[in-house]
């Protein structure tokens, strides 16, 4: 408080400062003037320096000669980090280096100063990409991977940020030289088909006089859409659940590939006998898993929106 000298109001007392206005909302500006109490003076340890405004994580240098004095640094995550190693926001100062983009940061080997996350209620505001709902934890990303997504390490994001690779599907060929031999064998997955000129049993496959309509009669059977009598014996299994078969009449090759992508196609079985068939392998092979790489960690616990905001905007985050 002040002393207020005029007239005509009696000499008395008056509010002349204010400490906890609202600050101009720029990604790492200190959402108040009071909550540069809940800040710790730390040295960037990063090459290209720290954009303000965004999460970081800190480490003490055991090398300084006076514990205390410029022996906390801080750096941006590396991908291996979690919710607990969230150390705060580097904070906007009144003057700040900036690069190409313009944008305000602390140059390597500098001081900073850090709104803590070991303090409690501290606020702070920050780009808010993917968008903001208040009350909710925000994702920290605390990597990269190729998502498209246009969030820096380190940024906060509304939603999770993931990159997501598509199961795979086992695959086989059979590469026929000349028409098989009336009797030999093709076996798919259980079932061994035979190629008979005049067919006498269910999986008997119609032999021709060509490779190419042999091999037609092939595809339609494994692709369940063969006619019994024409195609095959009747009774034969037809295998539409399991593969899919297309063939190549260029360069006489018969691919087969599991209809669920995934590893369990690398089971189907592949084999033929006589001398004018060469399989692949003795099954399907290359089905793989979907996999799902996750960049961020969710600060539960740790940190909130303080506000509901669009992507990309400026949004307030609550520290503790």
């Amino acid at each position: 408080m002040s002393t207020f000298n005029g007239t005509p109001i009696p000499l008395g007392q008056i509010q002349s400062s204010y400490s906890d206005q609202m600050a101009t909302a720029l990604a790492g500006q200190l959402y108040s003037e009071s909550d540069i109490n809940l800040t710790d003076s730390v040295l960037v340890d990063e090459a290209d320096g720290i954009v303000c405004g965004l999460g970081v994580e800190k480490a003490i240098d055991s090398t300084v000669q006076r514990p205390g004095v410029n022996d906390t640094t801080i750096s941006l995550p590396d991908g291996t980090e979690g919710a607990s190693d969230f150390a705060g926001v580097v904070i906007r100062p009144f003057s700040a280096f900036s690069n190409s983009a313009n944008d305000a940061r602390i140059r390597d080997n500098f001081g900073a100063m850090l709104l803590s996350a070991e303090r409690v209620g501290g606020r702070v505001w920050v780009t808010a990409y993917n968008g903001a709902t208040v009350g909710a934890a925000p994702y920290w990303r605390i990597k990269a991977t190729d998502t498209g997504d246009t969030t820096p390490i380190g940024g906060f994001s509304g939603t999770e940020i993931s990159s997501t690779v598509a199961a795979v599907a086992a695959s086989g060929t059979v590469i026929s030289s000349a028409v098989p031999v009336d009797a030999t064998t093709l076996t798919v997955g259980s079932v061994t088909y035979r190629f008979k000129g005049t067919m006498a049993a269910a999986q008997d496959i119609k032999l021709e006089s060509t490779l190419d309509a042999t091999m037609a009669h092939v595809v339609k059977v494994l692709n369940g859409t063969s006619t019994e009598g024409t195609d095959c014996y009747a009774g034969t299994t037809t295998q539409e659940a399991n593969v899919v078969a297309v063939y190549a009449a260029a360069t006489s090759k018969l691919t087969i590939t599991a209809v669920t992508a995934g590893t369990a196609g690398n089971s189907i079985a592949l084999a033929e006998t006589g001398s004018t068939m060469l399989v692949s392998g003795s099954t399907l092979t290359g089905g793989a898993a979907a996999t799902t790489t996750v960049d961020t960690v969710q600060l539960t616990g740790y940190a909130k929106w303080g506000n509901t905001a669009t992507a990309g905007s400026v949004a307030k985050l609550v520290i503790g």
